[in-house]
């Protein structure tokens, strides 16, 4: 089935510029968040749950695609991804850390996940690529292991699992674009840094 493409929302672009500038795999579009739980998670239902988040999230399922110098967007289907795991004998994990912190990502690689295991607490290591999330979908993601990995436990219905959508913005940036209202802003912009002294622009 042929899926839909999608441009590029504004801010998408403004990373893909910075990609363009800084090179593929630039460290300056990553994100990394480092989540402690302070007891020994079930390995498998962690696992599980990772897995459920990235399936329910379809920014998880962003493609990107080259058309020239334009790059487009599809979602695609859901497929299971292995999560790595590490074990450690200590709460020391810092070298686990650090090897996460040199992952390079890129629009072929666009997150990743470790799970890291201490006698007394589990670890999320997970790394995204900016242009499918930014610090507040991290905290998403975050809350979302708690919920989802209960909600496994009790053997919940699929229709327990919220499914947020980054289509809606993309829908909606388009609308605005396509808008009048797009036109009198975009007009207003125009006219007022046309009396704005070159001098004060950069």
């Amino acid at each position: 089935m042929k899926k839909e493409v999608y441009e590029l929302t504004n801010p998408q672009k403004n990373i893909w510029e910075l990609e363009q500038i800084n090179g593929d795999g630039t460290p300056i579009n990553h994100i990394m968040s480092v989540l402690k739980l302070n007891r020994k998670l079930d390995e498998d239902l962690l696992v599980k749950t990772m897995n459920k988040i990235i399936e329910v999230n379809d920014s998880f399922h962003l493609k990107f695609i080259k058309d020239g110098s334009n790059l487009y967007q599809y979602v695609d289907e859901y497929h299971y991804v292995p999560i790595e795991t590490k074990h450690f004998d200590t709460d020391d994990i810092s070298v686990a850390i650090e090897e996460y912190q040199n992952l390079e990502l890129s629009l072929n690689k666009l997150f990743s996940i470790c799970l890291v295991f201490t006698p007394c607490s589990s670890y999320v290591l997970y790394k995204s690529h900016h242009i499918i999330a930014d610090a507040w979908s991290m905290s998403q993601v975050a809350e979302q292991i708690k919920d989802f990995y209960e909600k496994l436990q009790r053997n919940e219905s699929e229709e327990a699992f919220e499914k947020p959508s980054y289509l809606p913005f993309i829908n909606r940036e388009k609308t605005y674009y396509e808008s009048n209202k797009f036109n009198i802003d975009e007009q207003f912009w125009i006219d007022y840094v046309a009396n704005i002294p070159s001098t004060k622009l950069f």
